[in-house]
C-alpha cells in the first residue's frame, strides 16, 4: 500500500481519535518516534495534545525486556503518545490497551481473544498482538507515556519462541487493513479514557486472562527466572505466584514455559 493510499483510506472524516497524527508505510519504530516527540517537550507537566502514530512496517520493532518484535510489511503498528500523564495511573495502561485490542479483534474474528500477562493478546493460544508501554521525562507526579502495540494483520510472522496468527488467518471475511487499524485505535482510545480506574482495568484483565489458578508459570525477569503456581492478580494487576510455600508478587516479567520457550 502506497503512502497516498494510506492517507486516503485513513480519511480523517472517519473519526480517528487524536488530532495529531503521523501515518507511515514504514518506520524504524513507532515507539522510538513517539519518544522523540515526547522529548521535544522537556517539561513533563506541559499540557499538549496526544499524538497518534501508525505504520504498516517497522524495521527495528521491539518488545519488552529488549526483545526484538518482528514487524513485517502488512501489519498494524501503533503508538499513542500521552503527554503530561499522571504517574499514578500508569499501571492501568497496559491492561486497558490489551482490553481494547481484544474488544476490537472480537468484532473481526470468530474466536475469543485472551490476555497473556503482562502484554500479549492470544487467539486460540497463538499470539496475534503485543503491547509495549514506555515513559519519557518522568517526574514524581507526571510523565510522557508512549503506548505501543502491534497487531498481525496478514501473514503471521514466524517465531521460534511461540506460535503466531493474524486477523486474516482467523477471519473468514477480514476487514481492510485501514478499517482494522481504525477499529483497533478507536477501541484502545476508548479504553484509555478509564485510565484513572485501576480497579476496572484489573477486573477486565481477570475476565480476559488466559491464566487459570493452578497453572505452573515460569517468569523471566532482569534478575533471573522463577517458577511458581499461579494464584491470581493483585489489586495493581501484578502476578501472584505460590513460590516456595509463600506468595510472590511479580510486577514485571516475561512468562516462559518450564522448558524455557515463550508461551504464545
Amino acid at each position: 500500500m502506497s503512502l497516498a493510499d494510506l492517507l486516503r483510506k485513513f480519511d480523517p472524516s472517519r473519526s480517528l481519535p487524536y488530532k495529531n497524527r503521523i501515518l507511515a508505510t514504514s518506520c524504524e519504530s513507532t515507539n522510538d518516534l513517539g519518544k522523540l516527540i515526547a522529548r521535544s517537550s522537556r517539561d513533563p507537566k506541559a499540557s499538549t495534545e496526544p499524538w497518534l502514530l501508525v505504520a504498516l512496517e517497522q524495521t527495528k520493532g521491539k518488545g519488552r525486556l529488549g526483545n526484538d518484535w518482528h514487524s513485517p510489511a502488512g501489519g498494524i503498528y501503533v503508538s499513542i503518545v500521552l503527554p503530561a500523564f499522571p504517574t499514578e495511573d500508569i499501571l492501568s495502561l497496559p491492561l486497558l490497551t490489551g482490553v481494547g485490542i481484544c474488544q476490537s479483534l472480537e468484532t473481526m474474528i470468530s474466536a475469543p481473544c485472551k490476555l497473556k500477562w503482562p502484554n500479549d493478546v492470544l487467539v486460540g493460544g497463538e499470539k496475534i498482538a503485543g503491547v509495549l508501554i514506555e515513559t519519557v521525562a518522568r517526574s514524581k507526579d507526571f510523565c510522557h507515556v508512549v503506548i505501543g502495540f502491534g497487531v498481525n494483520y496478514g501473514l503471521a510472522p514466524e517465531s521460534a519462541r511461540y506460535p503466531t496468527t493474524s486477523i486474516a488467518l482467523k477471519s473468514a471475511d477480514p476487514p481492510s487493513l485501514p478499517a482494522a487499524a481504525r477499529s483497533l485505535v478507536s477501541a484502545v482510545s476508548d479504553e484509555l479514557t478509564r485510565s484513572d480506574d485501576l480497579r476496572y482495568a484489573v477486573e477486565s484483565l481477570k475476565r480476559l486472562s488466559i491464566h487459570t489458578v493452578g497453572d505452573h508459570l515460569t517468569c523471566r525477569t532482569t534478575d533471573g527466572s522463577v517458577m511458581g503456581r499461579f494464584i491470581g492478580f493483585d489489586s495493581r494487576g501484578f502476578l501472584r505466584l505460590e513460590y516456595d510455600h509463600s506468595e510472590l508478587i511479580v510486577s514485571s516479567a516475561e512468562l516462559v514455559s518450564p522448558g524455557g520457550e515463550t508461551r504464545g
